[in-house]
């Protein structure tokens, strides 16, 4: 496939980096359907719906911004802060129409296959795995099927008009029994893995990278019986019964809490990883990168720069979100981020994430007003603020105030459109506005400096000709 990068560079910046999306404010809500695919019997691997339902809620937590963990994020990071406007909901009806909850249970059989993943392949018969991935081997074909005669799992719904999300061990050659749910040490462990979007220029590559995506060519006719994303039952669901009854606090800490599919389905709508899948490895104590690392790009502008994946370098366990790490000295807007552990598309843990960025969400509405319009099954035209309260909670509003307490910068962030500029007041605890300033319409986030304040308990009034809404704040 020939594909010129500068000019797939330009349309990505037209429709993403200068926010002329059309229709910003519009909620789309795209159809789900989850396969449980298990070998044994047990809510480990047949897990049940009540956590299927868990992982819907953990999508449309972070894709929306609805997360309580979003207060963690770094203060100089916060105006980066992207709300996608993307809904999930499991399939209501079948493909033939039938009324359904949206999921499927299958019992599974590996016949004589060691597992159900190309990297299975790998222990057995190397040079099998090696000639189903120069092929382009496509690992679920026929879902599950991997070879005629071999394994059995459940075949995709229309992959046109339902996002297909499998459940299933990824890991089975890795027990450390048949029988047993626990991996060998040291074995490594795939917990996900998506099909980007067709003919996406910046996913030309085939390969099996780390551990989560394997891409086809986009000029390749990639069998879209095969679309979707795949996650190990180990890390699907809130909380699920693995998780509660795992024997590491470390994989509940890390694992527990429904985003490794937030990180696939980023995957599926288009993004890549924000270190842009330099390949990094350790030689003689030396960390190499090929290609150099700091230079790939994710075609996503504010999300900084790193030279490999975080976790590749993190060296405390017990830091592991640690915010010294600044793996490449390349300012964005004049500033020297550091890595961005918390972003979905990153490599860190549950327990680190919490964003996607401005840019990434306006790609991934990109894609799927384009490349992926059909599973959308409703649109909805998000509300501006409220026009009939006068006098509403700040949060009914959809406005926030962040860091609090605060020391110098102050950040408004407006979750959904204004269409009329806020008056802003600064108010002492004697009544006496201290500071002022005016949010502009159409605008999602505004920094208030208040260096210039003394220590002490405030009150932050915000009024247009429609609502009218106080809260407090600390300036320490």
């Amino acid at each position: 496939m020939n594909v010129n990068f500068a000019d797939w560079k330009q349309q990505i910046s037209g429709h993403v980096n200068n926010r002329i999306n059309s229709s910003e404010d519009t909620v789309y809500t795209i159809q789900v359907v989850v396969h449980v695919v298990y070998l044994n019997d047990n809510v480990y691997e047949n897990i049940p719906d009540d956590v299927i339902h868990s992982q819907i809620t953990a999508l449309n937590r972070d894709f929306n911004n609805l997360n309580a963990d979003s207060v963690n994020l770094r203060p100089y990071f916060m105006p980066f802060k992207g709300k996608a406007r993307i809904k999930f909901e499991l399939a209501q009806f079948a493909p033939n129409g039938a009324p359904s909850t949206g999921i499927t249970h299958t019992k599974g059989s590996l016949g004589n296959l060691p597992g159900w993943m190309v990297t299975d392949l790998l222990d057995s018969n190397p040079l099998l795995a090696s000639l189903l991935t120069l092929a382009k081997f496509e690992p679920l074909k026929s879902e599950f099927n991997l070879i005629t005669g071999g394994s059995i799992g459940k075949p995709a719904w229309d992959t046109k008009r339902y996002l297909n999300i499998w459940v299933c061990d990824m890991n089975y050659s890795k027990r450390n029994c048949r029988n047993c749910l626990s991996l060998r040490p040291g074995s490594g462990t795939l917990l996900g893995m998506a099909y980007p979007p067709p003919n996406i220029p910046h996913w030309t590559t085939t390969f099996i990278f780390g551990t989560d995506t394997i891409r086809q060519d986009g000029s390749l006719d990639r069998g879209v019986q095969n679309d979707g994303v795949v996650i190990d039952f180990r890390a699907f669901g809130i909380n699920n019964w693995f998780s509660r009854d795992s024997a590491s606090q470390r994989f509940r800490d890390f694992y527990s809490n429904g985003r490794t599919p937030v990180h696939e389905v980023g995957h599926y709508l288009g993004l890549r990883h924000t270190w842009g899948d330099s390949v990094t490895t350790t030689i003689a104590g030396v960390q190499i990168s090929s290609p150099p690392g700091c230079v790939l790009d994710d075609y996503i502008d504010d999300t900084p720069n790193d030279k490999t994946a975080f976790a590749n370098l993190v060296t405390n366990l017990n830091n592991i979100c640690d915010t010294t790490i600044n793996s490449c000295d390349d300012p964005y807007l004049g500033t020297d981020y550091p890595d961005m552990f918390e972003n979905y598309m990153n490599y860190s843990t549950d327990v680190c994430y919490n964003l996607f960025t401005k840019q990434q969400v306006d790609f991934m509405r990109f894609i799927l007003t384009t490349r992926r319009q059909n599973i959308i099954i409703k649109k909805e035209l998000e509300p501006t603020l409220p026009t009939t309260i006068r006098n509403p909670k700040m949060k009914e509003t959809g406005i926030s105030i962040y860091p609090n307490p605060v020391n110098d910068i102050l950040t408004l962030h407006f979750d959904r459109v204004i269409n009329k500029d806020v008056q802003v007041d600064i108010i002492d605890i004697t009544g006496k506005v201290v500071l002022s300033a005016v949010v502009e319409s159409n605008t999602f986030d505004k920094m208030i400096h208040l260096k210039s304040l003394a220590g002490g308990i405030y009150l932050i009034k915000l009024s247009n000709n429609d609502f009218n809404t106080t809260a407090k704040f600390v300036k320490e």
